[in-house]
């Protein structure tokens, strides 16, 4: 069995009363993973970006750090996992592998726009009485709507045989839970947005 050594470095801070900062310091602890037990999370690596700045700093943290990172989960057997956004893990083939009705149709099984009433749907689509809570909108940017529309994985990066797409939270749920993942390594971009 394959397995991954990472030593891990936190922030250790004293569990006692009346510590002073100078007590605070770095410690390192050494993990042994089995390859079977990990995945890596690819957030948001996508080829193209509204946000200029972003997009080649991106691409170069991605080309020089992401992928070889992706490289040595794969070459040890450990799962790779993307969740670019659904409108992007659409546009490529498996991301059904661990979906369920929700993310494929857009429901739970069963349910229909009757049975789910509340909140009313003018409430969640902030129309009508409800139109006062809806954000400002900004004019269309047929730009815009096509980087969203369009884009895909950094083409380096793309899923590769043996590597999963997702779209939810509840999908990469089902695909831990039947590969008896244990711990997951994420990175990838839009933290602070998603």
């Amino acid at each position: 069995m394959k397995t991954l050594h990472l030593d891990l470095r936190y922030y250790y801070l004293p569990r006692r009363a009346s510590i002073t900062e100078s007590e605070f310091h770095h410690r390192t602890l050494s993990f042994q993973f089995q390859a079977s037990e990990i995945a890596l999370l690819l957030v948001d690596v996508w080829s193209d970006h509204y946000v200029k700045t972003h997009l080649q700093r991106g691409r170069d943290i991605t080309l020089e750090r992401i992928k070889p990172v992706i490289q040595a989960f794969q070459s040890i057997g450990a799962t790779v996992v993307h969740a670019p956004s659904s409108d992007c893990a659409r546009k490529y083939p498996g991301w059904t592998g661990y979906a369920g009705d929700r993310e494929v149709f857009g429901r739970s099984p069963g349910s229909s726009a009757s049975s789910d009433s509340w909140p009313p749907a003018e409430f969640r689509k902030k129309s009508g009485t409800y139109e006062k809570w809806a954000r400002p909108q900004d004019p269309s940017d047929p730009i815009f709507d096509a980087i969203l529309k369009d884009r895909k994985i950094i083409p380096e990066v793309e899923p590769q045989p043996g590597d999963d797409v997702i779209v939810t939270g509840d999908q990469l749920h089902r695909l831990l839970s039947h590969r008896k993942i244990l711990h997951l390594f994420a990175t990838g971009f839009a933290a602070n947005m998603c």
